[in-house]
């Protein structure tokens, strides 16, 4: 188990060389403004000591829920020590889950508490995990899910997975975000700079917080291929706009594209039930472009829409209606689901 510790001052020192004689725990000690370390770490438990803050979300998303808050009480019979888990609902101090009286008030009794504390966080802090979805919900099997619902499952497509971004584990995210980061798929991004680990995991955040969104990694025979996904999505309106990209190596130039866009529209129409998906692409991206006007109608050209790398850049502006998708559904679904499904 790998913890980092927010420390009062006040014990630092004296509880790094009690806490590095555990045999089963590894520890690094941050101060109050470092809690982007903790992504780029293999960390996968936060404890804060005597910390009267309110933690991001973001972080106790990126931990997936294992955060844990010590406080130290001063009373007339003695301290009160407790341990609480820190939540996305109660981020400010979180839900007791432990308590202890030390009455005979020294640093060494004091410290003992402390460290006794720290062992219980070790041995309970899988109780406290988050949740997250690892089973696949078959597209053609729709039950009735809520909206919320649905864009928290995962989605079997026969060879084809869309792992939904709020259940990966960390390993997965960093997958994605090393991909992001590749010159070759930013440059056709509208943010296009490096993305840092605590922003990557403040998006996941959003994802999980906000109903606006739904990504998912895709894979394909169980190996990572690329990622999918919708934002601006507005039920209201039942509009939404594609993301997509094919993030390895491996699978660029094998019409992996096309099953990924392929399920990701029926996501949207079949699932989601939208009446409309744009996706906007610069004028310049032939390959993209090449791809997309297999399943979308070109509706404009928005000019020189945006300013990158010193020049002003149009923007093609592509749709599909669900009109359009339940006329071509039949003809794509012999073209692309024999492959999706045939010997699976």
């Amino acid at each position: 188990m790998k913890i980092a510790l927010i420390s009062d001052k006040r014990f630092k020192s004296v509880l790094k060389n009690e806490l590095n004689k555990l045999d089963n725990c590894k520890f690094v000690f941050l101060n109050r403004l470092t809690f982007g370390v903790l992504a780029e770490g293999t960390f996968d438990t936060l404890v804060v000591f005597n910390y009267f803050q309110s933690i991001p979300g973001s972080i106790i998303e990126y931990l997936e829920g294992k955060v844990f808050a010590i406080y130290i009480i001063w009373a007339v019979d003695g301290i009160y020590l407790k341990v609480h888990h820190v939540t996305d609902e109660v981020p400010y101090n979180g839900h007791t889950i432990y308590e202890k009286i030390v009455q005979e008030i020294s640093t060494e009794k004091l410290v003992k508490a402390i460290i006794e504390a720290i062992m219980y966080i070790e041995a309970n802090s899988e109780k406290f995990r988050y949740h997250k979805n690892q089973d696949f919900v078959n597209v053609d099997n729709r039950n009735d899910y809520t909206y919320r619902e649905i864009l928290t499952l995962n989605f079997d497509f026969g060879r084809l997975k869309l792992l939904n971004v709020v259940n990966l584990n960390k390993r997965d995210l960093e997958i994605i975000r090393n991909w992001r980061n590749k010159e070759d798929i930013r440059k056709w991004m509208y943010t296009d700079h490096v993305i840092a680990p605590e922003e990557h995991f403040n998006w996941v955040h959003r994802l999980r917080t906000k109903n606006t969104a739904v990504y998912f990694l895709v894979k394909y025979n169980n190996e990572p291929v690329g990622v999918v996904g919708l934002s601006n999505i507005d039920m209201k309106d039942k509009s939404a706009s594609v993301g997509i990209y094919v993030g390895n190596e491996k699978f660029k130039g094998k019409g992996l594209g096309k099953l990924m866009m392929y399920a990701l529209l029926k996501f949207s129409f079949d699932i989601l039930d939208l009446n409309r998906v744009q996706i906007e692409v610069f004028s310049d991206n032939i390959v993209a472009i090449h791809l997309y006007e297999k399943f979308f109608q070109k509706e404009g050209i928005l000019r020189e829409f945006k300013f990158k790398n010193g020049a002003f850049k149009d923007v093609i502006v592509m749709s599909i209606l669900k009109k359009e998708w339940l006329l071509n559904k039949n003809l794509w679904g012999e073209i692309y689901e024999s492959a999706l499904y045939k010997d699976k």
